[in-house]
């Protein structure tokens, strides 16, 4: 069988991002094994394992992790620039191909190409209250996101050459802004995505009405382990959690 992702999607992006600490292999592992799911692995030539920055301090950012995060988008979103990609997808280590993706992508992805857009969700954390209808598609697998609804994650997102270099510069006066700044100044990467979108109401963002890539159950680099994370059954447990439910 023909795998669906091969055929639509892949052809339309032109570099799929994953961005992975060089200290977490386990995690490499495992998005390996999710990238397996698409016909891909290392060697593809569509593939860039983007090597996460980790910083020695958290600076004027909330934390360590979540100075690194950003700095590691921003890295990928600069490359992306720099070799002229169109699209770009970029997948967090933690990411998760459901079988709903495997099934739906194809059109969703065909209908994506057809609608002009700055940011796409394949991914996403939404207050439910503030999900929008299909009132407001742009098709049938997409829904137009309202620039003044924020988003909390960033593990399965597209991103349109056009948006590349606006992000960049509007990343880059955050990080020389002291935090908490009005106009924004350092903080986790999903509130500047989130900020950007509120400043750029022109620049549309979609989202797909149900999660197509979710987030594994894994250790966070991002806010400080807690006690749970030494017990390794604990982790094998959230594991196969995770498995079972998918």
């Amino acid at each position: 069988m023909t795998n669906p992702i091969e055929e639509s999607v892949l052809p339309k992006v032109d570099k799929l991002y994953v961005i992975n600490l060089e200290s977490r292999p386990d995690r490499r592992r495992e998005m390996l094994s999710e990238l397996s799911r698409i016909g891909l692995d290392a060697q593809s030539p569509l593939v860039t394992f983007f090597a996460a920055v980790k910083p020695d301090a958290a600076g004027t950012f909330p934390s360590i992790g979540a100075r690194g995060c950003f700095l590691s988008h921003l890295g990928v979103l600069r490359q992306a620039r720099d070799a002229g990609h169109q699209i770009i997808l970029i997948l967090e280590d933690d990411a998760a191909i459901t079988p709903d993706c495997l099934t739906q992508v194809a059109s969703v992805m065909n209908e994506l190409v057809t609608t002009e857009w700055s940011l796409a969700y394949l991914g996403h954390r939404i207050d439910a209250a503030r999900m929008p209808g299909p009132d407001l598609a742009r098709t049938g697998h997409w829904r137009e996101l309202p620039s003044d609804v924020g988003i909390e994650t960033t593990h399965a997102m597209l991103i349109h050459q056009q948006a590349l270099t606006p992000l960049i510069d509007y990343f880059e006066r955050m990080m020389s802004r002291p935090a908490g700044h009005p106009d924004g100044g350092p903080m986790h990467v999903d509130g500047a995505y989130s900020w950007f979108r509120r400043d750029h109401p022109e620049r549309l963002t979609v989202i797909t009405p149900r999660q197509y890539v979710v987030q594994r159950a894994s250790r966070s680099d991002i806010a400080s382990p807690s006690w749970k994370d030494s017990l390794p059954f604990l982790g094998l447990l959230r594991r196969l959690k995770n498995r079972i439910s998918r």
